[in-house]
């Protein structure tokens, strides 16, 4: 003791007051201290494990234990510590050391220690329930599914279950699997090892094990197993593999850390994890995690990957990972009505007499032929317990493929009604058959189900049918708005954009949210009809303003014709759409600095965009509607003007052939544009009375729980065919006869 400290230990007995010399077991910080200090004086001793007063030393030759002998008893003597002979066991081949026996590549618990769980009475209280465990726990890393048989007892801990015939099950089968506990081995330095990790939604578990040179098991150094939180079950089935080799790891963190070694899952998607663009934020500290590791991923699959599936799954022998809903017997017994199943039966004598009908006859031949005569081909097959498999993966008869498909597509549990990659990566891991990736495409193209549930934009259908190319400038506008800006300090919140569809000149004006229709006949007016004259035709989407009564009168009574965009087709006024985007773009690079004065820019940008020389036309949209480009600002200029010293007929000439060039120019825009997108797009016609479904924002865009109502509604009959890209339905009395958009 510090001579400074030892009144602090001072006691009182009959005899007088007594202080401790020395650091006595009777203090509070005496036991971490102690082990503290033991901990200090043998660091970097890789022979040695300590714990408290506790030492032992592990050698692999006699000659090496009493190298390695003399080195601790020399650190004792140094240190002053001394120990008690008797207590002392030398060159012994095993001993007891914390409530284990250790030997010559061996570890297992303690006879007397099983004994008094096997004795241990029923627990019939939390508190009996807890000791219970903590007795369990203590050589969990013999059970390998220890927290799924402890899974009830913990439930009813928590209160959420009574004690019912359930928790005694898991009681009797904890200490059935301590007494019959495996035997694990020391971990070595020099020695190679893999981890085989496995999830599910009951939990995860894993298995370090010994290999030698050859990846061939040597003996098992530890198991582990975790049951999963509530909010971790509803992970998604990479995310819950990734998160299993992750928790698996950091158990094994004071082994595997710093070591090489092989880890092993049955997720194969996980080996392209760390190519991913951009996972989750979760996702990204989980690989950022497995990185400090120096592993090798190596794909196991399902049906080989007993042990640490058995654990994660609370199950003993798991041969695959197959749902109960497939009867695999049934299989075996439609092998012999399979073209490719009898073939391979045959071939490899277990089978003499086939049922192949008629109709596949001439593939069963066919598939006889690639057996006799490719070594390559019949190499991938063999059978195991009556089944057939490809490689590592079951062969699935004909008749039951739909079973499988409807099971991983269609199934609350197993299924979800997902696309075609993620019912490939569900399917294709643990089930064969040949054309596998057609016949999911296949069955998922015509799942209705998934057609009304699954947002989708079928881009394929409906050949492009582009407006009519513009006559002249400003004789064909179309309009539209730009909401979602910041108010500024006069509270305009809103920009009109209005865009000659011949020269592509824009106007960008900006306006408030609350503009009503007379407002906008107003802007009209003021902005475009007293600079350009009245066009012919106004273009814009069914905005309310636009579908309003008094903008129809008053564009009737000038002569303009109002065309609108069908419901849900933006792409009818796709000129101001793409404007748009090209004001959005360049206000983010004016304004981004300064977003409540937005509408200062306006006239900049809309005077950059009028100048740049658009690439359909060759030239700028000023040069198209004006003839000239007018003066850019410069610091300096020369005394010339620009084009505005033509003469009045050099003006009109060249007017004229700029008009027949732009013209031309969009005619063969248009052209190559129709040719470029209906590459990739088909024709969809479609007749009286045939049944489509419409999107629900057609006109139910708002409601009540609309997240989990189908994104489809229908099917409804076809009336009346307007053009080859719209259609007159037949929606019903709830809603009428309206025109929508296929």
């Amino acid at each position: 003791m510090n001579p400074e400290d030892t009144y602090k230990t001072a006691f009182v007995t009959p005899s007088g007051k007594y202080e401790y010399p020395v650091m006595s077991f009777g203090l509070v910080n005496a036991p971490s201290t102690f082990a503290r200090y033991m901990a200090d004086i043998f660091r970097g001793l890789k022979f040695v494990n300590v714990y408290l007063d506790d030492i032992l030393i592990f050698s692999e030759t006699l000659e090496e234990h009493w190298s390695h002998l003399d080195t601790v008893l020399n650190i004792l003597r140094e240190k002053n510590l001394i120990v008690k002979r008797k207590k002392c066991r030398f060159a012994a081949k095993q001993t007891e050391f914390l409530g284990y026996k250790t030997g010559v590549n061996k570890i297992e618990p303690l006879q007397n220690k099983c004994e008094a769980v096997e004795k241990y009475p029923t627990p019939k209280t939390i508190k009996e329930a807890q000791r219970f465990l903590g007795m369990i726990n203590y050589y969990r890393r013999f059970i390998p599914t220890c927290s799924q048989i402890a899974q009830p007892i913990q439930l009813f801990i928590c209160n959420k279950s009574r004690w019912t015939e359930l928790q005694d099950k898991a009681v009797d089968e904890l200490k059935a699997a301590l007494c019959n506990s495996p035997v694990l081995i020391l971990f070595k330095s020099k020695a190679s090892y893999r981890l085989t990790t496995d999830a599910s939604k009951d939990g995860i578990g894993a298995v370090l094990e010994e290999v030698n040179a050859k990846n061939k098991l040597i003996a098992v150094v530890g198991y582990f197993s975790k049951s999963l939180e509530s909010a971790q079950k509803n992970y998604p089935a990479g995310e819950l593999e990734l998160l299993g080799i992750i928790k698996d790891l950091q158990h094994f963190r004071y082994l595997l850390h710093g070591k090489r070694f092989t880890l092993r899952t049955d997720h194969i998607s996980l080996l392209s994890l760390q190519n991913k663009n951009e996972p989750a934020r979760r996702v990204q500290r989980w690989l950022d995690d497995l990185a400090t590791y120096d592993c090798t991923l190596e794909y196991l699959a399902g049906p080989k990957n007993v042990v640490a599936d058995a654990i994660s799954r609370a199950v003993y022998v798991v041969e695959s990972e197959l749902p109960a809903s497939l009867n695999l017997e049934q299989w075996k017994l439609d092998y012999k009505s399979d073209p490719l199943c009898s073939a391979a039966l045959i071939h490899m004598k277990e089978l003499t007499r086939h049922n192949v009908s008629a109709q596949d006859m001439s593939a069963f031949q066919s598939y006889q032929k690639k057996f006799l005569l490719s070594e390559t081909f019949r190499c991938k097959y063999s059978t195991s317990n009556g089944l057939i498999y490809y490689r590592d993966r079951i062969v699935v008869p004909t008749i039951h493929q739909n079973d499988v498909m409807k099971l991983y597509h269609d199934h609350t549990l197993f299924g979800g009604h997902f696309g075609v990659t993620v019912t490939i990566g569900k399917i294709a891991p643990i089930y064969y058959w040949p054309k596998l990736q057609h016949s999911i495409e296949r069955y998922i193209r015509t799942c209705v189900q998934r057609q009304l549930i699954k947002a989708h934009i079928p881009r394929q259908h409906g050949l492009l049918n582009p407006l009519p190319v513009a006559d002249g400038r400003w004789q064909d506008i179309s309009m539209d708005f730009v909401t979602g800006l910041p108010p500024t300090a006069n509270n305009l919140n809103m920009s009109m954009v209005v865009v000659d569809r011949f020269s592509k000149r824009a106007h960008f004006i900006a306006t408030r949210k609350t503009l009503d229709t007379s407002h906008l006949i107003d802007l009209l007016f003021r902005c475009v009809f007293s600079y350009h004259g009245f066009p012919r035709t106004i273009t814009s989407d069914r905005d309310i303003r636009i579908t309003a009564g008094k903008y129809q009168e008053f564009t009737k009574r000038l002569g303009i014709k109002s065309t609108m965009s069908t419901p849900n087709h933006p792409q009818t006024d796709g000129q101001t759409e793409r404007t748009i985007q090209t004001l959005n773009r360049m206000l983010r690079a004016y304004a981004s600095t300064d977003i409540e004065n937005w509408h200062k820019y306006l006239p900049q940008i809309e005077f950059v965009y009028n100048s740049t020389a658009n690439r359909t036309l060759g030239a700028s949209p000023f040069e198209i509607d004006l003839g000239y480009v007018p003066n850019e600002p410069v610091l300096k200029t020369d005394e010339e003007l620009n084009a505005r010293n033509f003469s009045a007929v050099e003006m009109s000439r060249r007017l004229k052939a700029i008009t027949l060039q732009a013209k031309e120019r969009l005619e063969a825009a248009q052209v190559e544009m129709e040719v470029n997108n209906n590459k990739r797009r088909k024709p969809l016609i479609l007749e009286r009375g045939d049944d489509v479904l419409v999107h629900r924002d057609a006109y139910f865009k708002r409601g009540a729980y609309m997240k989990v109502r189908p994104i489809y509604v229908g099917p409804f009959y076809v009336v009346k065919k307007i053009h080859d890209n719209a259609y007159e339905l037949d929606l019903g009395s709830r809603i009428g006869l309206l025109t929508s958009n296929t």
